[in-house]
């Protein structure tokens, strides 16, 4: 599953695109707290345009067959 988020680093309204199906869209801190829960099945892009402060994210894609898959979000 390619995925790309743009701009990263980013301020505000960041967009996450992806080719492949996908069911879930996840956004988490460092420590592992989940800040975003999107189902995004019908999709192939979402921007997250909430304030999130200055740090690192992670977004993960869950796909069709359960596939993780994960990047790094810089908040700048």
């Amino acid at each position: 599953n390619n995925f790309s988020i743009a701009p990263n680093p980013s301020s505000e309204n960041t967009k996450i695109s992806w080719s492949s199906n996908t069911n879930s869209l996840l956004v988490t801190d460092v420590a592992g707290r989940f800040l975003l829960n999107e189902n995004v099945s019908s999709l192939h892009q979402f921007i997250i345009n909430q304030i999130l402060n200055s740090g690192i994210y992670f977004v993960q894609l869950i796909d069709d067959n359960g596939n993780l898959f994960s990047k790094k979000l810089v908040i700048k």
